[in-house]
């Protein structure tokens, strides 16, 4: 499995989804330091067995927001685009889960608010 092609298929949907703008305020693989509120997608090749046709790739998401309240809304949207969702890629059929309900979150070095999504996808790479 390719997860580079993975998070830019995630990234595309996200941004088809409203959710923001691939490479302005979504990004693969980085949270870069500006703009301060920005959505990073982050993935791992997963488990995976012997003769086992599918790949389980998992998803972290990281919404990084100057305002709890405003972050706290576009992590809820994030969440909504991608829990128990069917089919939505291009290239990967499958379904993605997320591991919790949205809330768990910290603060950066700058006070920004960051929260954490994270999923577990099953899919049949085409």
């Amino acid at each position: 499995m390719n997860l580079t092609n993975f998070l830019t298929e995630v990234c595309t949907y996200l941004q088809y989804s409203s959710i923001g703008t691939v490479a302005v305020d979504i990004f693969r693989n980085t949270m870069p330091a500006s703009p301060i509120n920005c959505v990073a997608v982050y993935a791992s090749g997963g488990p995976r067995s012997v003769d086992d046709p599918l790949v389980r790739p998992t998803l972290q998401v990281l919404i990084r927001n100057s305002d709890s309240s405003s972050g706290r809304t576009k992590t809820d949207s994030v969440f909504s685009v991608l829990d128990d969702k069917w089919n939505f890629l291009t290239t990967f059929q499958g379904r993605c889960i997320a591991d919790h309900q949205p809330g768990p979150n910290y603060r950066d070095q700058d006070n920004n608010v960051i929260y954490t999504l994270n999923f577990n996808c099953t899919f049949k790479e085409l």
